[in-house]
């Protein structure tokens, strides 16, 4: 597995501003959470999908097609790192009631 936190330079109240990825082998999403400018996040992977938050099937492309862009910026991170945001994104999602 790969794991990848990108910062969306352009977010706004609709658009997340932080994303965390996990990635497998095949460079395929597996988790992911989004994390808008107002703190509420909203995650996906295999059996959950909440808000506008969804697996892609596409080949998720490598950092530096990711930081060619000028509206993010992307930086590889570790196991442990996402699944720290992927419990916190877990809590504050049941906290609010999108998910039991």
């Amino acid at each position: 597995m790969k794991y990848v936190y990108v910062h969306w330079r352009l977010s706004g109240e609709h658009r997340p501003a932080e994303m965390f990825y996990e990635i497998d082998d095949d460079l395929v999403e597996v988790r992911k959470v989004e994390k808008y400018p107002g703190g509420h996040m909203d995650v996906a992977g295999p059996e959950i999908e909440t808000g506008e938050t969804w697996i892609s099937g596409d080949r998720f492309p490598s950092l530096e097609e990711i930081n060619s862009d000028g509206e993010f910026v992307a930086k590889e991170i570790s196991g442990h790192e996402f699944n720290e945001i992927w419990g916190q994104a877990i809590i504050h999602l049941r906290m609010v009631g999108k998910i039991s």
